[in-house]
C-alpha cells in the first residue's frame, strides 16, 4: 500500500473512524472516502478470502494460533459482506504481523 493508503486504512479500519469523518479529516467527499475503504479491502484480498476461505488458510499454515484466530473469524463472519464485517476483517489482517511484513 502507499503511505496514504496506509494512513486511510489506519483510519478506517484500525481506528474504526466512520466513513463521513473519515472524509472529514482527509478533506474528500463522503461518496470518495466508502469508495477508498472499498479499494483498501481489494487490496487487502477480502473478497478473496471471503469467497474462498482455504487462501489465507493456506498462508498461515505455518501459524496454528493465527490460522485457528482467523477461521474463528471467518466462521463468526459467515458470507456476511456487510461493511462492519468486513472491517472486522480487515483490522484482523491489518494487525497480523505475519501478513504486514510481506
Amino acid at each position: 500500500m502507499t503511505d496514504r493508503q496506509s494512513e486511510i486504512a489506519r483510519l478506517a479500519i484500525i481506528f474504526s473512524v466512520s466513513r463521513r469523518d473519515l472524509a472529514d479529516e482527509l478533506k474528500i467527499s463522503d461518496q470518495w472516502s466508502y469508495g477508498v475503504v472499498s479499494e483498501l479491502y481489494e487490496k487487502l484480498g477480502l473478497s478473496d478470502i471471503i469467497a474462498d476461505k482455504d487462501i489465507i488458510i493456506a498462508y498461515l499454515e505455518h501459524d496454528s494460533t493465527i490460522k485457528a484466530h482467523i477461521e474463528e473469524i471467518l466462521s463468526e463472519l459467515g458470507s456476511s459482506k456487510k461493511a462492519k464485517d468486513l472491517e472486522t476483517l480487515a483490522f484482523h489482517i491489518l494487525t497480523l504481523p505475519e501478513i504486514n511484513q510481506n
